[in-house]
């Protein structure tokens, strides 16, 4: 009884842990509420941020594109862009695409891109939200498996509706005006393939968590 009562403790105290959000400021332009003991990796080409709810993974990237190579001068360009890094994460996936769309957060576009890819024969569920802004680009990433349990969904809600951005920003920080650069559609796609990557390393951090946790606590 001891024993039984003393696993629940501790499962209960690394939930608590795990679920807890603080606030964190990507850069200027970005700040939101994530899990605590967040892992920030940052080169001079990528930034990363990963942390974990329970047994499932947050991660968001800024792709840092200086003197980019890529020219969105207009909406219609930056749908372009998204059709193209949707095109280059589903052709490195090989996977399914549950759902695509283009949503709006204070007046910004961003492309809501929902995934199931298979990791070492386990299904998980990808939900993405890419969002190009001042010529950098974020990705948002909460990685779990295919049956979503409550607690999880509540947090993730809670870490989407914190996402806040600089006041005065707007759909013109979109777009940029740069000559002899590649197509809009191009360079999404070498994103959404370099995306791919970083989610699929996110998944593996996932299960080598997961069994981690699971040798502790047997």
């Amino acid at each position: 009884m001891k024993q039984v009562f003393l696993l629940f403790s501790l499962l209960f105290i690394s939930n608590n842990f795990a679920q807890g959000l603080e606030n964190y400021q990507i850069d200027k332009n970005i700040s939101l509420r994530m899990p605590q003991n967040l892992e920030v990796s940052d080169t001079l080409q990528l930034k990363t941020i990963q942390g974990f709810l329970g047994d499932n993974v947050v991660i968001i990237t800024k792709t840092i594109q200086k003197d980019t190579i890529v020219t969105i001068e207009s909406e219609e360009d930056l749908l372009k862009f998204y059709e193209g890094a949707q095109k280059g994460f589903y052709e490195s996936l090989k996977g399914k695409i549950l759902k695509k769309d283009i949503i709006n957060i204070e007046g910004l576009k961003i492309l809501n891109l929902n995934t199931e890819v298979s990791i070492n024969d386990e299904q998980k569920l990808y939900e993405n939200y890419i969002l190009f802004l001042d010529n950098y680009t974020y990705t948002f990433s909460f990685i779990h498996s295919i049956n979503e349990d409550k607690n999880f969904k509540i947090q993730k809600e809670k870490i989407i509706s914190s996402i806040k951005f600089q006041k005065g920003l707007n759909i013109n920080n979109q777009f940029n005006h740069y000559e002899n650069s590649k197509r809009a559609t191009k360079w999404g796609e070498l994103i959404g393939s370099l995306f791919f990557y970083t989610v699929i390393v996110g998944g593996i951090i996932f299960l080598l968590f997961r069994n981690r946790k699971k040798k502790h606590i047997a």
